[in-house]
């Protein structure tokens, strides 16, 4: 499993080059619930013992990610 971090929403607007202070204002309430799930995600991944759990954690951070990103590059702000 590749290394997971937690990030700031700021990270994500950088990370998907978004820049406009307008863009990121209608961003903002699409993206904020999903980045703290995935922030949450990897405190839990960080704790868990279980291998079993460990791979349902991370196959929720790679769907959360997967959906930000669809939002980030999908959304008509």
């Amino acid at each position: 499993m590749s290394a997971l971090t937690q990030k700031s929403i700021e990270m994500f607007f950088e990370e998907y080059a978004i820049t406009d202070q307008e863009k990121k204002a209608c961003l903002l309430p699409l993206i904020t619930p999903l980045i703290y799930n995935y922030n949450m995600d990897i405190v839990k991944l960080e704790q868990e013992q279980d291998p079993y759990k460990q791979k349902q954690l991370h196959t929720s951070l790679v769907e959360l990610t997967k959906k930000i990103k669809e939002i980030m590059e999908e959304a008509s702000c």
